[in-house]
């Protein structure tokens, strides 16, 4: 048997094997520790061993029996929010999204291109525009009704005509107003 150190401790197991059996889907995290006879700690160490290694993010798993394995791709950063997917990320404290993506394959290509060029806001802009996911209809339309809004009031458009013309009840044009006017 060979000694093997990672990070100044001396394991005393066959590092090629442990990789082999690693990345093995059959044998789980308690048949490997009680294999190689080696605790939790002395595991995850191993584990970000091999991850760094081989480029995986995680133990292969099988999703059902006669299935071929697959490999979990990192998600660093992309969070799921019903069919969709957003990057974000902390900055300085405070969380920052870098907009919202119809699949994860895409989100991570987008996520992949922020972390090369240090997640810099130009470069969002750019990527987003090429993979972002469309705005909702409602808050286009809202905001189309608002220039609008803006443009006819600015013009000195009597109260009535507007209300007429956008369609709103009283509160929603005082609303606007009070937007407009602050």
């Amino acid at each position: 048997m060979k000694f093997h150190i990672i990070e100044n401790h001396q394991y005393n197991i066959n590092y090629e094997e442990f990789k082999k059996d690693f990345t093995n889907p059959s044998i789980t995290v308690d048949k490997l520790t009680k294999k190689y006879k080696i605790n939790r700690t002395e595991y995850n160490k191993l584990r970000k061993k091999i991850i760094k290694e081989t480029n995986l993010t995680s133990k292969p798993y099988k999703t059902m029996k006669n299935q071929p394995t697959k490999i979990i791709t990192s998600t660093t950063y992309i969070k799921k929010k019903n069919d969709y997917y957003y990057i974000q990320k902390k900055i300085n404290g405070k969380r920052k999204n870098f907009g919202t993506y119809n699949n994860i394959e895409t989100a991570r290509k987008v996520r992949n291109q922020l972390i090369k060029h240090n997640w810099d806001n130009e470069t969002y802009k750019k990527l987003y525009q090429e993979y972002g996911r469309p705005r909702k209809k409602k808050i286009n339309e809202a905001m189309e009704k608002y220039n609008e809004f803006e443009k006819l009031y600015n013009n000195h458009t009597k109260k009535e005509t507007i209300k007429q013309k956008l369609n709103l009840t009283e509160y929603q044009y005082n609303n606007l107003r009070k937007k407009i006017t602050r």
